[in-house]
């Protein structure tokens, strides 16, 4: 269970004496241009200071160890390098500690934020009894599979959501809306708040475990990741399989269910982005590809920077909320690289990166379609 902040702050402080020395993952760190601080190294050698000889917090600081979406791609490299530093949990550890133990301010964005999703149960600041509002026909509360919607899938996004159960209904997918859902807890969890995130998660845990489904479906990248890993080391083992919706139609694909025979897509030339949630934080990067290869007539292309090497679309970590031009120069370096393959489609797995990717997009006015997986599915089944 949740280890305690002391006991974190030791580890963090024994793993650093040597990380602080490399400087390896410098420049692979998305947000490094030219100053140290901005890179990844910056922020663990920040925090290593900090924490040793504790450093008085300014605002200068606290943006250095905030400033980051958490998208692993530093930790990646750290692995390769032989070092095995596990960046992304001490950057989320590092976040608890200063807030909770040196009583340090939250970025403002970050606890407005907090306060919705406390008193909503969600960051969008609207009544949770919406959540399903968007539904295009009736589901069941049971059911073999719970469908775990997620926050921005239900309030923002609602084409991804519309889609999944679209595309499930016709694959005749024994399907149930989980109707006491509330935010899995992920946008709180990244940045630092995890004390505070542990009853709605307790609250989740429970109602899924007494839900008499097998398995637990998501659209969101972060609530996968949050569930299938966050949720075992906070408040315990969940006693569904939590398959996110790529490898769900995956599984239908190999049990011969999922059926792509069309050639209404014949001629399109298709790229995917790897959500870092989903890719370098679950490792699943075979599941969106095998169901893109096995469309028929399309031209699948990979960018440059994927699967372990892909780059961030700049939404998570609490980076947009905290810092969104940056997030949305981020998202548009990512679609510039989408469009030198030549593609027609962007396709991605989460409604987050989704969101961030179609925002710039749109204020650009580049020409490039960005759906989720589901719905390029939806068109062909």
């Amino acid at each position: 269970m949740l280890k305690s902040i002391n006991d974190v702050e030791k580890e963090i402080l024994e793993i650093l004496q040597y990380c602080v020395n490399c400087k390896f993952c410098t420049t692979v760190c998305p947000l490094y241009e030219e100053w140290l601080r901005e890179s990844a190294f910056g922020k663990i050698f920040s925090i290593y200071y900090i924490l040793k000889y504790d450093i008085p917090l300014e605002d200068t600081l606290r943006n250095i160890i905030w400033y980051c979406t958490t998208c692993g791609k530093c930790e990646y490299l750290c692995k390769d390098a032989g070092g095995g530093i596990k960046v992304v949990d001490i950057v989320e550890n590092a976040r608890r500690i200063l807030l909770h133990k040196y009583h340090f301010k939250p970025i403002e964005r970050h606890t407005e934020v907090l306060n919705d999703v406390l008193n909503y149960y969600n960051p969008y600041h609207v009544e949770n009894v919406k959540r399903w509002d968007w539904l295009p026909f009736s589901l069941p509360s049971k059911g073999e599979y719970l469908y775990f919607v997620g926050c921005t899938a239900a309030f923002r996004m609602q084409n991804v959501a519309k889609a999944t159960v679209e595309v499930l209904n016709r694959l005749n997918v024994n399907l149930a809306k989980f109707t006491r859902e509330k935010c899995c807890g992920s946008v709180i969890l990244r940045t630092g708040f995890i004390e505070e995130a542990i009853k709605i998660m307790e609250e989740n845990y429970k109602n899924i475990n007494s839900s008499g489904s097998k398995y637990l479906i998501t659209s969101c990248a972060g609530c996968y990741r949050t569930l299938k890993k966050d949720y075992p080391k906070i408040v315990g083992d969940l006693d569904v399989e939590v398959l996110h919706s790529s490898e769900l139609l995956e599984k239908l694909l190999n049990e011969g269910k999922l059926k792509l025979n069309t050639t209404a897509l014949k001629g399109l030339k298709i790229t995917y982005h790897d959500p870092c949630h989903l890719g370098r934080h679950a490792e699943v990067y075979d599941a969106p590809r095998s169901i893109l290869s096995s469309i028929p007539g399309i031209e699948f292309v990979e960018m440059p920077n994927s699967r372990e090497n892909s780059n961030c679309c700049g939404a998570g970590g609490g980076f947009r909320s905290g810092f969104t031009s940056k997030s949305l120069e981020l998202a548009l370096k990512r679609i510039y690289e989408a469009k030198e393959t030549g593609a027609d489609i962007l396709v991605t797995c989460c409604p987050f990166c989704e969101l961030n990717l179609k925002q710039v997009a749109k204020e650009r006015n580049i020409d490039l379609k960005i759906m989720d997986l589901m719905e390029l599915i939806l068109q062909i089944v």
